[in-house]
């Protein structure tokens, strides 16, 4: 509840523009946010270390893992944008 308050204000800040926000770009991004989310998060990746990390690193690695998606979702956008934007090639006869 503390972070969707946090989420609130920063959206209500009267500065905040929607077109620079995290919390749009997460949710533009969202369906794709989550395809990864759920291979790192249950996948193989993450096997080794479920259930043995301590409380401080589990958050640690909660923040880490909450701004590389972050990044991740600029990174998707920027590569659709380059790829939408590249002319068409026509295919040889």
């Amino acid at each position: 509840l503390f972070l969707l308050s946090l989420a609130y204000a920063w959206m209500a800040r009267p500065a905040a523009d929607p077109a620079t926000s995290p919390m749009i770009q997460m949710g533009r991004t969202s369906l794709f946010l989550y395809w990864v989310h759920v291979e790192l998060a249950y996948g193989i990746f993450s096997y080794p270390i479920k259930g043995k990390m301590p409380f401080w690193a589990a958050m640690v690695a909660f923040v880490a893992f909450s701004i590389a998606m972050l990044w991740l979702s600029y990174a998707k956008d920027r590569l659709v944008a380059r790829w939408t934007a590249a002319p068409m090639r026509t295919a040889r006869a």
